[in-house]
């Protein structure tokens, strides 16, 4: 059976290991990264202009974004304010699990791009005349400047909101043991989830273990990443990586996984 190794954040755990399993691999997982909500002067101000009716679109850029939004909102007592405001306006979302989450919330998602990443967003709202319109991102501290660059190119108001933060943790159980695993070569495929995540994983490991032994580890393996930015960045860090799905989203990276382990292209 093939092992496969998970770096996505704690709150995913259960879902990626059942889907993991489902799909016929053993699983470990660990979180190299931490997230938090980030309550800022700055969310407040998103609130009221949704009030006042001044925001035409919101922009949901990940599952946790989603969360994060309705856990401040429920800080500060705006829960319903929130949830009306939403429904008033065009919800758009970066892929299928993001706009699940929403749902949960009762909040309709209007459309999704044809490709779930940052890009995909560009295209689908440069697509519906959004010039002079203002536009709120939802996001995290960790997002790349590339949705914001492309929906000001395209001529719309756009306010960048981080309602949460993506630090970096020190090596607890989890992670050590697969360090331990990996290095002894009883890892067959590292799955990363995101660029921070790829960045913390090595820079840790290379706290206990050697940078060659780190290095073999990986090459020894199948590495896969979830998008582009994840695969810049383990390249820029030496790392060859075998597996990008074609959508953005961890099912697909885990289909891509399976699809390359059956038919031997890898």
């Amino acid at each position: 059976m093939t092992t496969i190794a998970i770096l996505r954040s704690t709150d995913r755990l259960e879902e990626s290991l059942e889907l993991a399993r489902k799909m016929g691999f053993d699983a470990v997982f660990a979180s190299p990264i931490d997230l938090r909500t980030n309550d800022t002067p700055e969310f407040l101000t998103f609130l009221q202009g949704l009030a006042n009716g001044d925001v035409d679109t919101v922009v949901l850029t990940s599952s946790m974004s989603v969360k994060s939004t309705f856990e401040l909102a429920r800080k500060h007592g705006q829960v319903e304010e929130l949830s009306r405001g939403l429904r008033q306006i065009q919800i758009i979302a970066i892929g299928p699990g993001t706009a699940k989450t929403a749902e949960a919330e009762w909040i309709k998602v209007e459309t999704l791009p044809e490709r779930f990443t940052t890009e995909g967003l560009v295209q689908l709202l440069a697509k519906k005349k959004i010039t002079g319109k203002q536009v709120v991102i939802l996001r995290s501290d960790q997002t790349s400047e590339i949705l914001t660059k492309g929906l000001k190119s395209s001529g719309a108001m756009v306010q960048e909101i981080e309602v949460y933060k993506l630090t970096k943790v020190k090596a607890g159980r989890p992670l050590l043991d697969m360090f331990y695993k990996g290095i002894r070569g009883e890892i067959d495929v590292f799955a990363f989830t995101s660029p921070l995540s790829a960045k913390s994983f090595i820079d840790e490991a290379k706290k206990h273990y050697s940078d060659e032994e780190v290095d073999d580890m990986l090459d020894c393996a199948i590495v896969a990443a979830i998008g582009e930015p994840t695969k810049k960045l383990l390249e820029d860090m030496g790392v060859r990586v075998d597996i990008v799905p074609i959508q953005t989203t961890f099912e697909m990276l885990m289909q891509a996984i399976a699809d390359a382990i059956r038919e031997g292209t890898i």
